[in-house]
């Protein structure tokens, strides 16, 4: 029977004795596994297991640190988590590290990489003010992740009410809520009422945050309902990353 994939990444933390930030590379070296960069055609990580040796090969075109990282961490889950018992994985931008692959292997070494890179009791010491978009960037400059997987370890962690979207083109790519966010937020196209849907449309988004009609992000709440909404481009990829939640104090039945 397999355990959960972060308590393997606590194990790899506790064995090495790490804490805080980490050099990832460096993890994987002192597990017995090299890493290098290669020209790959269409993966962005691959594990390869061979007599006894292992390589985790990054893909040299991906120009981002953070998901370098990301792909690393991943790859390792698949190293050392026994039940990973196959002799090559091949992950792709499917897999890596957007959390809503069909397999269940690759959610699990995406779990293991976010908690091997952020630990979770880590970023509940972080966490000493309720969520946003500056707390989110704080964290993610600190350990060296992305702000789109620090954001989802940051609901993951929290206990306010707040959601997490991605958008592209206008629409929903996925959502995450943590607990304590009671609505449900809509799927497909953005509403007009939206400042994620503005910058679909103008291409900009104010730097702070704004407030904005609670039903503009969700079916079950009333038009006089209020969300603050905190949006930022990702405008390389061409997408927004969105938080809301609720007005400090603010609780509605």
């Amino acid at each position: 029977m397999s355990l959960f994939p972060e308590y393997y990444a606590r194990e790899v933390r506790h064995k090495l004795g790490l804490s805080g930030p980490i050099d990832v590379t460096e993890v994987a070296i002192d597990l017995g596994v090299d890493v290098y960069e290669e020209d790959l055609d269409g993966p962005d990580g691959v594990l390869l297991k061979v007599d006894g040796t292992s390589v985790i090969l990054i893909n040299s075109n991906c120009t981002y640190q953070t998901r370098k990282r990301f792909t690393v961490a991943h790859e390792l889950g698949h190293f050392y988590m026994p039940h990973h018992n196959l002799d090559k994985f091949m992950c792709t931008m499917k897999d890596v590290p957007r959390y809503v692959s069909d397999s269940k292997l690759e959610r699990e070494a995406d779990a293991f990489a976010s908690e091997l890179l952020l630990p979770l009791r880590e970023l509940e010491n972080e966490l000493r003010c309720p969520p946003s978009i500056d707390v989110v960037a704080r964290v993610a400059d600190l350990y060296g992740t992305s702000l789109t997987a620090t954001a989802l370890k940051v609901i993951k962690a929290t206990c306010e009410p707040v959601a997490v979207i991605l958008s592209s083109n206008g629409n929903v790519e996925w959502v995450n809520r943590s607990r304590s966010f009671k609505w449900h937020v809509r799927n497909g196209r953005l509403s007009e009422n939206s400042y994620a849907f503005d910058y679909f449309i103008g291409g900009t988004l104010p730097k702070d945050p704004q407030q904005v009609r609670a039903d503009a992000w969700c079916d079950d709440a009333e038009p006089h309902h209020i969300l603050i909404e905190e949006s930022i481009p990702f405008s390389h990829l061409g997408r927004v990353l969105t938080m809301i939640s609720l007005p400090f104090q603010e609780e509605y039945d």
